[in-house]
């Protein structure tokens, strides 16, 4: 009974971070087509045209883009402290195209690339 529990707490934040990980994957085309469309590099998500993203009080991550341009920026999905994502933090390098999860300072292998 007490290995049931942190099995279950790890499956479900491996669940909440591949949700962060689908949204990151969209946020990474949203940034490609701002650019491809403007020929500049934006961070913002209200010109990229996904702000809602963070406005929604159901959500579980927030969300912000940093970087200097199209090939040197990450994307940063941190849990909301409300929701099950407490604690789990998923970046994205479009350097490497590969990304990180790490649940409260540990990281949770939940694939290696995408």
């Amino acid at each position: 009974m007490f290995f049931i529990l942190p099995q279950y707490i790890r499956t479900t934040k491996r669940a909440s971070a591949s949700e962060a990980i689908r949204t990151i994957f969209l946020l990474r085309d949203a940034v490609t087509n701002y650019y491809l469309q403007n020929g500049v590099f934006s961070l913002n998500l209200d010109e990229l045209g996904i702000s809602r993203l963070n406005d929604s009080e159901r959500a579980n991550f927030r969300y912000n883009i940093v970087g200097t341009n199209i090939d040197k920026y990450e994307i940063v999905a941190d849990g909301r402290i409300s929701t099950i994502a407490k604690g789990i933090r998923v970046v994205y390098n479009i350097k490497d195209n590969a990304y990180k999860v790490e649940y409260l300072g540990e990281t949770i292998n939940v694939s290696n690339k995408q």
